[in-house]
């Protein structure tokens, strides 16, 4: 199945805090149903948190999107939904070498 990497930027002056419990205790499931590859926040150049990079297994861009949509984040308005960067991934880690990666490049 395809992967992809979401990149969504925090809405200026957005609090996490709030919402930071439920979003981590969320992860763990995506990560058990090979929803997720990867995930993390990206840290700007002030030191904090400007928003979330995620590696999402999905069919589609669209699929991969709505993954993060459902995030505790988009629903109560930290993360940008017009900020989404989304690409098709195809890399090499232990668990994937590049053979298979290459293999699912052909297809």
């Amino acid at each position: 199945m395809p992967e992809w990497i979401v990149n969504v930027q925090d809405k200026p002056e957005a609090d996490r805090a709030p919402y930071n419990d439920r979003h981590l205790a969320a992860l763990p499931g995506l990560f058990e149903k090979k929803v997720l590859v990867s995930a993390g926040a990206l840290i700007g150049d002030n030191g904090k948190e400007v928003g979330s990079s995620f590696q999402v297994v999905a069919e589609s861009k669209e699929d991969a999107i709505n993954v993060i949509k459902n995030d505790i984040f988009a629903k109560e308005g930290v993360y940008n939904l017009d900020s989404f960067v989304c690409y098709r991934f195809l890399g090499i880690r232990s668990a994937r070498t590049l053979e298979e990666a290459a293999a699912e490049f052909q297809k």
